[in-house]
Order: structure tokens, then C-alpha cells, then sequence
């Protein structure tokens, strides 16, 4: 078992995470070193100019 987890689960979140991504023209990005946590970064982009500044 990996530290910090309680249960393997069955692998689906980060595939799911990627397709979803994805689909907005996105992109993930990891941050890892060996032993230590990893960090995922997602980008999605906004493509709605319809707000106001103020």
C-alpha cells in the first residue's frame, strides 16, 4: 500500500481527470520526485469574454 492512501482504489480518477481536460482544450501537468507526493496541475482556459471589468 502507498503511503498516505487508504485503499489502491481502481485507477479511473486521473484518466477521467485527462479526458475532461481535454475536451475544454486543456492540459494537466505533474510535478514528481521519487518517495515524495506528486502534484497534478490542471489548465483550463477561458474562452468567454463576457464579464465585466471593474
Amino acid at each position: 500500500m502507498l503511503s498516505g492512501r487508504n485503499s489502491l482504489g481502481h485507477g479511473v480518477g486521473l484518466s477521467l481527470v485527462k479526458f475532461l481536460v481535454n475536451l475544454h482544450q486543456g492540459r494537466v501537468e505533474v510535478k514528481s520526485a521519487y518517495g515524495e507526493e506528486s502534484e497534478f496541475i490542471i489548465y483550463i482556459y477561458s474562452r468567454c469574454n463576457n464579464y465585466r471589468r471593474e
